[in-house]
């Protein structure tokens, strides 16, 4: 019996790493075509990085982390917009900045339709905020907590305006 729990608990670590989306290597893209074919992997890769903690996969999320950027190099499609704030939350917690890139190649790739930046920065910083909230181990963070205290009380739209320089 024991033999059986240890093996099914041994597959079961086995296939929590196993989620994690192939990271493509040495990417150069050059061209359209190069970009086009790097969607989905940039899509999956970008996902998965809301799915693990900072602290995890080390290795995985700087091969994640080189890949989007280089995919991000020239992409004329996708620009995310890096503000101070996004730095500050960065600088608190390592990994955030990353975190907010790989939402907005996620939401630009997966919204067929264009979206005003504030709008597009304010779904990105939700899903931030909710990683925020349930992934254990991370620092204690004034400005995130602010954001979600403005989010809570119904001001969220203000506070991105006010603190990423997005005011009408």
């Amino acid at each position: 019996m024991r033999i059986c729990l240890v093996i099914l608990f041994c597959c079961l670590l086995g296939t929590a790493g196993a989620q994690l989306p192939a990271v493509p290597g040495e990417v150069q893209v050059r061209n359209r075509e190069a970009y086009q074919s790097r969607v989905s992997p940039a899509i999956s890769v970008s996902k998965a990085l809301f799915q693990i903690s900072l602290r995890e996969e080390k290795e995985w999320r700087r091969q994640a982390g080189v890949f989007l950027h280089n995919w991000l190099d020239g992409n004329p499609q996708v620009k995310p917009v890096i503000t101070p704030l996004i730095l500050r939350l960065d600088e608190r917690n390592p990994g955030m900045r990353l975190l907010y890139v790989a939402g907005f190649i996620r939401h630009v790739m997966d919204s067929p339709d264009p979206v005003p930046l504030a709008q597009r920065t304010a779904v990105i910083l939700g899903w931030m905020m909710r990683y925020y909230e349930t992934q254990p181990g991370l620092k204690k963070d004034k400005t995130m907590k602010a954001m979600i205290r403005a989010r809570d009380e119904g001001r969220l739209d203000a506070w991105i305006g006010k603190e990423m320089g997005m005011e009408d």
